[in-house]
């Protein structure tokens, strides 16, 4: 089996970055309100994008935050991010959290890329993630589920 690779994008600024990422949500189809995705520009090349929260037509949501820069070749640099993916049926809430926390960075015990699975302990130590990469995953769940309205078909 081969790896699907996750194409090299190019932004010119955290304006472009940030229309990207509206772009993205808005063709998903299962989000309610994009105007929770923000953005909050140091300069053209720097900033922060985040939701405050991103809600999904399932009641499910994504809280994220990326501070970035756009380096010399025009690729997105995370210096931190978390994405938080949370979602309740009945009486159980799932959630995941995948963060890059540099400045709390303890080898096996708080691993600077880390995943969180419905709780602070364990931190499973992950690869460096990106928006796409965590929207996709959330989007291929819903496929996967025949999300349909407000409910999951099985």
């Amino acid at each position: 089996m081969t790896e699907k690779m996750m194409p090299i994008l190019s932004f010119h600024s955290v304006n472009d970055y940030h229309s990207h990422i509206l772009r993205k949500v808005i063709a998903s189809q299962l989000a309610i309100d994009c105007r929770a995705i923000k953005m909050l520009s140091q300069n053209k090349k720097a900033g922060l994008i985040y939701a405050t929260p991103l809600q999904f037509r399932d009641g499910a949501i994504l809280r994220f935050e990326e501070r970035i820069i756009i380096n010399s070749i025009d690729q997105i640099e995370r210096l931190f991010y978390t994405y938080h993916y949370e979602r309740s049926d009945q009486n159980n809430t799932f959630y995941f959290r995948y963060d890059r926390d540099p400045p709390h960075t303890k080898p096996f015990l708080h691993e600077e890329c880390h995943l969180h699975a419905n709780g602070k302990v364990p931190r499973y130590k992950t690869h460096a993630t990106n928006f796409d990469e965590v929207f996709d995953f959330i989007v291929a769940g819903y496929r996967e589920n025949k999300w349909q309205g407000a409910k999951w078909v099985d």
